[in-house]
């Protein structure tokens, strides 16, 4: 197999199977730079390949070791991971090596993306998990054909940190104290908020952390969370226009805690607009 034909195949990603089953993840990057370097050996394995001949030698049996950056990640947080693909401690470019998934209570493997092995015999991916814990295994195919290495190692990648309950029931027994309270452009309570001095208000009040008093830095300092993960007493943020531009205590059932605007007072609000990102606090 050519340096050419294995670079344009090591840019291969098979991936969407992941999306069909639901699976919380995304694949980023196959064989990039960014997943050169993985220093955590998580899984070996090692099949004899019935001594095939590749390129003029025996492949005899091939090894295959699975390795990951890191085990745990926060939300959004990116894995990189690699498999090392060699036979008698000679590197195996063109191995094809395939990635599968599951939830790590659930019980069927999922293909979500393929890479091949480059000329240093390493095949990387780059992905991040979503918003679960996943167990992630890879399978390795040799250039003639035969499976070297099934399910090498099966590892878990936990997914972000669950909401505090008891946080989160906090910051809106907090948000709901202050119903009724105007409206103030820059006011940041007691008496009167603007939509960050609520926020910031609340969550100090509750929790005793402090956030800065802007939509936009809120979020920006904010674990991001999927709208499919949010949960009452997360902040919900609303984007328009190119930036943040309003911020609110989410409360289920499609409401929201929130100062608006001139006119009106905090209160339990329907969320007006369906374009939101979501951040978490409690």
């Amino acid at each position: 197999m050519s340096a050419r034909t294995t670079s344009a195949a090591s840019r291969r990603v098979l991936a969407t199977a992941a999306a069909a089953c639901s699976l919380p993840l995304s694949v980023l990057a196959v064989n990039s730079a960014q997943a050169a370097t993985i220093p955590t050996t998580v899984a070996t394995a090692s099949v004899s390949t019935l001594s095939s001949v590749w390129e003029g030698r025996a492949l005899g049996s091939v090894q295959a070791s699975l390795s990951y950056d890191k085990l745990t990640v926060p939300v959004n947080g990116k894995v990189a991971t690699s498999v090392k693909v060699s036979a008698a401690g000679t590197a195996v470019p063109g191995a094809e090596v395939r990635f599968f998934a599951k939830a790590r209570t659930g019980s069927t493997w999922t293909q979500f993306a393929t890479s091949t092995a480059s000329l240093d015999g390493f095949a990387r991916l780059t992905f991040t998990p979503g918003s679960t814990s996943m167990s992630f295994k890879a399978d390795v195919v040799t250039p003639v054909g035969q499976v070297a290495a099934a399910n090498v190692g099966a590892v878990t990648v936990a997914g972000p940190v669950a909401a505090s309950a008891s946080g989160a029931a906090k910051v809106l027994a907090m948000a709901a104290r202050y119903a009724g309270r105007p409206y103030g452009y820059g006011a940041s309570g007691p008496s009167a908020f603007d939509c960050s001095g609520y926020t910031s208000y609340v969550v100090r009040a509750a929790l005793g952390r402090s956030l800065p008093h802007n939509a936009a830095a809120q979020y920006a300092v904010s674990q991001k969370i999927s709208r499919s993960a949010v949960r009452p007493g997360d902040l919900i943020f609303f984007s328009g226009g190119g930036g943040i531009y309003h911020v609110g205590i989410y409360a289920g059932n499609g409401r929201m805690w929130d100062a608006q605007h001139p006119g009106t007072t905090v209160g339990l609000h329907t969320i007006f607009s369906s374009s939101w990102v979501a951040g978490r606090i409690a």
